[in-house]
């Protein structure tokens, strides 16, 4: 009887360890497949008639051809900047995918002879175009992107300073960002970077 029991107990035993490990999978599974969707959603945004392509695909593409600025580059901003939405305004008022600011957008209309309102930044293709020439810019200023996004977030000001004073860089390097916002940025900025090249190397970088 003794002997009897204790086999059964071993088999319950041994089909709650089966259970727990099948429980486990399944949950794994769902954890990971969750995760793929979110990465899908919210850092690769769809075209809705071609969903075969990233969002505003055309106007980035042509954007990164008309200023020299990697695909990749354009849309790793527009997604730490707005996560995609052309309506984003911002605290301070930046407006747009890019976020631009409107004093910003007017002295980038200078330098390219055009004329808008601060509204137009609301328009993805004038966002992105005006979004990626002052990026371009301020990797020509600076000949480091990660000095650029910083000097896209901070004000290309606060970075030469910043530059100038051995507390926060080294060889021509900024190894020190005194603001908490900026070193984040350029932090998330340089991973959604190689995130998009490592995901659509084919769509996003630049033809060679």
């Amino acid at each position: 009887m003794a002997k009897r029991k204790s086999a059964t107990n071993w088999l319950f035993g041994v089909g709650l360890i089966l259970l727990a490990a099948v429980a486990l999978t399944l949950i794994l599974s769902l954890i990971h497949n969750t995760v793929e969707w979110i990465d899908e959603e919210q850092y690769f945004p769809k075209d809705e008639e071609h969903p075969e392509r990233l969002r505003y695909a055309d106007w980035v593409e042509a954007a990164s051809k008309e200023f020299g600025v990697e695909e990749a580059v354009i849309y790793a901003v527009i997604w730490c900047e707005s996560n995609f939405d052309p309506d984003a305004v911002s605290s301070v008022g930046a407006r747009g995918l890019m976020q631009m600011m409107p004093a910003t957008f007017e002295e980038m209309q200078g330098y390219l002879g055009e004329t808008y309102d601060a509204d137009a930044l609301f328009e993805p293709q004038i966002s992105i175009r005006y979004g990626t020439y002052y990026l371009a810019r301020m990797y020509d200023r600076f000949g480091d992107w990660e000095i650029a996004f910083a000097a896209y977030n901070a004000g290309p000001t606060a970075v030469s300073k910043w530059l100038k004073d051995d507390a926060h860089s080294k060889d021509g390097k900024l190894v020190n960002i005194p603001y908490p916002e900026t070193e984040n940025y350029v932090k998330k900025v340089a991973g959604m970077v190689e995130k998009y090249k490592e995901y659509y190397p084919m769509e996003v970088q630049n033809d060679t």
